[in-house]
C-alpha cells in the first residue's frame, strides 16, 4: 500500500470517528502543527493546548475535506484559524483604533539583514515574549502569508489599524534583535 492510500484510509477512518485513524493522523501531523502553534503561543503548554483545540476542529471538519489542497495545508489553515479564534475569544487580542491612520512607524527595510543573522530559535524565543496583538499579526503576514487586507477582514478591523500593528510588531522585534548585538 502506498503512502497516499494509507493517508486516504486514515482520512476515511477519521471521517467515521475511528480513534485509531485519528491517532495516526495526529501522530503524522502533530510535530509540524506544534511548531506552527509555537509561533502563536508564549510557551509550549499554550501551544499544545492550541494544537489540541485545532485537532478537535480537524476531526469535526474532516468529512468536509474536499482534497482541493493537501491535507497538511488544510490542517495548517485550521490551526491558524484556531490561533486567531483563541486570541479573539479569550480577549487576549485587542486592537485599538485610537491613532492616526498615518502614524509614523519608521522605515525598517534597511534593517532586513539583521533578521538573517539570528537563528530561528532565537527569533522564536523573542517572538514568544511579544504582545499577543503584535504576535498574531506578524505571524499571519510574515510566516503564513496572509495579506494585511485578509488579516483586517478576519479581525474585523480597519486595514490601517492592521498596517500600524504590523509595523509595530516589526519594530518591537527589531528593537530586541538590536539589543542582542
Amino acid at each position: 500500500m502506498t503512502k497516499k492510500l494509507d493517508l486516504d484510509s486514515i482520512v476515511e477512518g477519521c471521517s467515521k470517528n475511528d480513534r485509531t485513524s485519528q491517532q495516526a493522523l495526529f501522530e503524522m501531523f502533530s510535530p509540524k502543527m506544534l511548531a506552527l502553534c509555537m509561533r502563536y503561543a508564549h510557551n509550549k503548554e499554550e501551544a499544545e493546548d492550541m494544537m489540541i483545540e485545532g485537532f478537535v476542529t480537524v476531526f469535526k471538519q474532516i468529512p468536509n475535506f474536499k482534497k482541493k489542497s493537501s491535507l497538511e495545508t488544510w490542517i495548517h489553515t485550521i490551526m491558524v484559524h484556531t490561533a486567531i479564534d483563541i486570541y479573539r475569544t479569550q480577549k487576549k487580542f485587542r486592537l485599538h483604533d485610537d491613532f492616526d491612520e498615518h502614524e509614523e512607524v519608521g522605515d525598517l527595510a534597511s534593517n532586513e539583514d539583521i533578521f538573517t543573522k539570528l537563528q530561528a530559535q532565537q527569533i522564536l524565543a523573542m517572538m514568544q515574549k511579544m504582545p499577543d496583538e503584535l504576535l498574531v499579526i506578524l505571524n499571519l503576514h510574515v510566516i503564513d502569508g496572509f495579506t494585511l487586507t485578509e488579516i483586517a477582514e478576519q479581525m474585523g478591523k480597519n486595514i490601517n489599524t492592521i498596517r500600524v500593528y504590523f509595523m509595530r510588531a516589526r519594530r518591537w522585534l527589531l528593537d530586541r534583535i538590536q539589543d542582542t548585538k
